[in-house]
């Protein structure tokens, strides 16, 4: 329901609505130095996760390369504000994603609730053939429909297919995705036009209509996930006493220490190549026709010199 109704919101005044750097950031470290929140995680929203906060993200000004090592990567200490939570939540966490840079993070990509201590892994890189080897997509312009920024995945293009559908059922877009220019989002009261285009169409994958071929190149990343838990009595708070260590210790009680790190430079590279090529197929072929039915070049050569006695032969009845 919540979408329905900020999604109405422009960009600006969502934004507003959500947390700021000052609201959830302690401090951001990138190999031991000190990161200017503002300038090096770039700050976007989105109408169901609210305000994200990305580092090395495509429109920041500044590109950081990451290398193999224990002590380096990007470090993060984060307040989670569990005092803010509505009480029937149980659980108070950050949701981290990990991603390609020019990829655009959707509400159900993976992520992963930030703890008290944690670590993550990028261990492989995959890559596809496009060409004749299979159909593939290079860039969004090659398919009918794509409302998203960055390069093209096939999760934007299904969502896109199923924005198109719920345009031409009910007259607008749904406010949960991004909508094509020029168009209106529902209001909460057509949320019942979209429950019923959805119960009725099901998933846009089966649809004929939505042709969403995979993306030609694309990164996928292994993570593992380590956590710890706080200290009892955290070093940093016991040059301190009675309430400036209560302050102290109520602030590293509720927050959380994320640390992305890259564990070895080596990485696997997978790519698709062909069984059998051009070469190789003229070869097995000419080796099947010797063994099957005995032709040679030679048999081709007998042969036209056949056809060419026989039309001579014609030719001189006449």
């Amino acid at each position: 329901m919540v979408p329905f109704i900020i999604g109405l919101q422009e960009s600006d005044n969502r934004s507003a609505l959500s947390w700021d750097y000052s609201d959830i950031f302690l401090w951001a470290a990138f190999e031991e130095k000190i990161l200017n929140l503002e300038t090096d995680l770039y700050k976007w929203n989105d109408v169901v996760l609210g305000n994200c906060f990305t580092f090395n993200h495509r429109e920041s000004k500044s590109t950081f390369n990451m290398r193999s090592s224990g002590i380096q990567g990007l470090q993060v200490f984060m307040k989670l504000n569990s005092d803010d939570y509505v009480p029937w939540y149980d659980t108070a966490s950050m949701l981290v994603f990990v991603n390609d840079r020019d990829e655009y993070v959707f509400s159900e990509s993976v992520r992963y609730n930030a703890q008290p201590a944690g670590e993550t892994m990028i261990l492989s890189k995959y890559g596809r053939l496009a060409g004749r080897y299979g159909t593939c997509v290079q860039s969004p312009a090659e398919v009918k429909s794509y409302y998203y920024d960055g390069i093209y995945t096939t999760d934007g293009c299904l969502r896109s297919c199923y924005q198109d559908m719920i345009y031409k059922t009910c007259g607008c877009m749904d406010p949960r995705y991004p909508v094509a220019p020029n168009i209106s989002t529902c209001e909460l009261a057509e949320r019942i036009c979209i429950d019923e285009a959805v119960e009725l169409n099901g998933d846009p994958s089966e649809w004929k209509s939505c042709n969403c071929p995979l993306p030609c190149k694309n990164q996928q990343y292994s993570v593992e996930w380590h956590r710890t838990k706080s200290p009892l009595r955290p070093l940093r708070c016991l040059q301190y006493s009675n309430s400036a260590y209560d302050d102290c210790w109520e602030v590293y009680n509720d927050g959380a220490l994320i640390t992305v790190t890259l564990p070895r430079l080596e990485y696997q590279v997978f790519a698709e190549v062909p069984d059998m090529d051009i070469n190789r197929f003229i070869s097995n072929l000419g080796g099947l026709l010797g063994v099957l039915m005995g032709v040679c070049i030679l048999s081709f050569i007998e042969v036209a010199v056949l056809f060419f006695h026989l039309i001579a032969i014609a030719c001189s009845k006449k």
